[in-house]
């Protein structure tokens, strides 16, 4: 279960983690990776007909390579959470009309990352109830 993915991930590394309190209604939790050489999980919910991943980086150097993304940045927004500064972009995917977002923020020097095919709204709520310990 997702639970006993987050206890496997502090268990792997030794640190509590920050939890993804809210889903979307028919968003479900589908695999994850764990990556102990490269310090870094993956987690990979099912959102209709595409995935929304959940990054956590334990590793400064992970997060230096950064996320790219080639396509049209639509919107950038910081968003404050738990007094967290929490970075929002939106892209228009090429060769589609779908709206990608990506998030990004630091917490006890853990970085993590969000993206999915949401809608602004739905996305806006998953980083409002993130969990943190």
């Amino acid at each position: 279960t997702e639970f006993e993915v987050y206890e496997e991930i502090e268990k792997a590394f030794g640190m509590n983690v920050v939890g993804l309190e809210y889903l979307p209604e028919g968003v479900t939790f589908l695999d994850y990776e764990l990556d102990s050489t490269l310090k870094r999980a993956y987690l990979f919910y099912q959102c209709q007909n595409s995935i929304l991943e959940y990054r956590i980086s334990f590793s400064p150097t992970e997060q230096a390579i950064g996320y790219q993304v080639e396509d049209q940045l639509l919107n950038e927004q910081t968003l404050n959470v738990n007094g967290t500064p929490i970075t929002l972009k939106s892209y228009e995917t090429s060769g589609s009309s779908e709206i990608l977002h990506v998030a990004n923020f630091e917490y006890q020097s853990i970085y993590y990352t969000i993206t999915g095919n949401l809608s602004d709204a739905e996305m806006k709520e998953i980083i409002k109830n993130l969990y943190f310990l």
